[in-house]
């Protein structure tokens, strides 16, 4: 497999959550939802109308928006089963991660479902089969939604990536397990809570790429990678997920705080693949930092 650059900063499972997490909380909270970005698990019409629990929970969502696809075949999250992964073969070896090295987070929403960051910046994206995916959002949900093995995980991040060309998404999960605290959340504390209905306008920025040149030169990106859909309303079937197969660590206290801003259990049971294959793919690239 030959080797392609990563502009920065999304290789490893470790390295991901030491540059990601920071980027989620560093920002604050954003109802302004890019329309054709996010999970449209987000769209601000529909956040009155859906919830994780009760009659406008998961069971109703395809009654309560009106263009639904909820009840579709190709739905997200999926459980993962190592025996019935196959060798991969969507993105092969036109995968490319490119990120700055410096970014700026425009808010921070908390907008009743999780914690969302959204982006205000267009150097960050991802590039597959030379359509580029621009990155909109990170959010969270606790616990994990994707599975592994049935095994469900104490946290999960989302980084969602559309494209406005096909109006497609890109996006890359992060599966967080409790272990050793994970300093990129000491300055959280600065910017939490963010309460529901609460968005915090930041527009500040974070470097992390001499963090990446320290801990990770080089590095291989080992990912499950299937079809499916976003895991909110409407839940539209036009997703590309990435889900890193070896999780991150971050310690009970930094879950915590998390967990105590979103709606408890804020995340949709695993669904039907429906002839579907999940695939582990290995890419193995430079990681190199680039300075604007």
């Amino acid at each position: 497999m030959k080797n392609r650059r990563i502009k920065p900063e999304i290789m490893k499972t470790k390295f991901l959550f030491t540059v990601i997490i920071p980027f989620l909380f560093l920002g604050c909270h954003s109802n302004n939802k890019n329309k054709s970005t996010e999970e449209k698990e987000s769209k601000s019409s529909s956040h009155e109308k859906w919830s994780y629990t009760g009659e406008s929970g998961p069971d109703y969502w395809a009654e309560l928006e009106d263009q639904s696809v909820c009840s579709g075949q190709h739905q997200s999250p999926v459980n993962i089963s190592n025996i019935d992964v196959k060798p991969g073969n969507l993105v092969q070896e036109s995968l490319d991660l490119s990120y700055q090295e410096l970014t700026t987070i425009k808010s921070i929403t908390n907008n009743g479902h999780t914690i969302q960051y959204n982006f205000d910046t267009e150097g960050n994206f991802v590039s597959l089969h030379d359509k580029q995916y621009k990155l909109k959002q990170f959010h969270f949900h606790s616990p994990s939604e994707h599975t592994i093995n049935g095994v469900r995980y104490p946290l999960e991040a989302h980084m969602v990536h559309h494209s406005e060309a096909t109006n497609s998404y890109i996006v890359i999960a992060i599966l967080v397990e409790q272990g050793e605290p994970d300093p990129a959340f000491d300055f959280l504390e600065k910017y939490l809570p963010v309460h529901v209905g609460e968005t915090k306008e930041i527009n500040g920025t974070y470097y992390f790429g001499s963090t990446i040149q320290e801990m990770y030169g080089k590095d291989t990106l080992n990912l499950y990678t299937y079809e499916g859909s976003l895991t909110t309303p409407p839940c539209t079937e036009s997703v590309l997920w990435l889900v890193i197969k070896d999780p991150t660590y971050a310690s009970a206290s930094q879950i915590e705080i998390l967990q105590k801003l979103m709606p408890k259990n804020n995340y949709r049971e695993v669904q039907p693949l429906n002839g579907r294959h999940v695939y582990n793919e290995i890419v193995e690239d430079d990681i190199s930092v680039l300075n604007q």
